[in-house]
């Protein structure tokens, strides 16, 4: 029941500071501008090279799951750095400023405050995710003659994880640090790492790197990635979120708040 309560504080938290509609917003441009990008591309190249210009030979027919390649791509860049950056600072703000002990000290447990940190956060993302997959869809609807892939459930349920892990990993770094800037700083260099990470073509690594997540995506749309190349990671990562969240716990249990 605490947990409830609080959980319902974090969402109102986040309604009065406007992050239902920064985070969505983000989200809903790329899930309409995705399809676009992908419908028009040759066009863009042509205007910007010039009538003469032949894009044939550089980049091929739109066909319509390059839409949803390019929304998976998009939100792996702008989208997921301003999620990362606005959750970083979820519970190391409250330390901060002294708001944490005003609640704890109302009887919320530790793991309470953490676990709702967590799952508003994860809310507010699987919120404006949907809404962008939602616009993605309908534009690929009316932009392409064909607008429903096989696996595109699959690709949609595999990003999801990879925000949700992205969302614990904000948490943790929040957890573990003193102030904001450092919070910030430590979760993009995560980011980072984790992308980079994921271009290394060697399968072992993969299997274990939770920013495989942000790319398997495209490879399924494309058919060019083994099942086993989705499930190993697909698992390995949600541990992985639960690993932290835990963490998080146990580390803010024992801080002098």
């Amino acid at each position: 029941m605490r947990l409830w309560i609080f959980f319902k504080k974090e969402i109102s938290e986040i309604i009065r500071t406007q992050k239902i509609f920064v985070i969505p917003a983000v989200f809903l441009f790329f899930g309409l501008t995705s399809p676009l990008t992908a419908r028009y591309m040759q066009e863009i190249i042509k205007a910007l090279g010039g009538a003469e210009f032949d894009v044939s030979g550089v980049i091929p027919k739109a066909e319509y799951f390059q839409a949803y390649a390019q929304f998976f791509k998009n939100l792996n860049s702008i989208c997921i750095i301003v999620l990362v950056l606005i959750f970083a600072g979820t519970v190391v703000n409250e330390k901060v400023k002294g708001s944490a002990v005003l609640v704890l000290t109302k009887g919320i447990k530790r793991s309470e405050f953490i676990f709702a940190k967590f799952l508003s956060g994860a809310a507010l993302f699987t919120f404006s995710y949907i809404i962008s997959a939602v616009a993605c869809i309908y534009y690929t609807y009316l932009l392409f003659p064909k607008f429903l892939h096989e696996y595109l459930w699959m690709g949609m349920i595999i990003f999801w994880v990879y925000g949700i892990f992205l969302i614990s990993m904000a948490v943790f770094i929040s957890t573990i640090s003193r102030s904001y800037a450092v919070a910030a700083v430590l979760s993009i260099v995560g980011y980072i790492l984790l992308s980079i990470l994921s271009l290394i073509p060697i399968d072992r690594v993969n299997q274990f790197n939770p920013g495989f997540l942000a790319v398997l995506p495209g490879k399924v749309l494309y058919e060019t990635v083994a099942q086993n190349m989705i499930i190993v990671p697909t698992v390995v990562t949600s541990l992985l979120a639960v690993i932290l969240i835990a963490a998080s716990i146990s580390i803010f249990k024992k801080q002098e708040i």
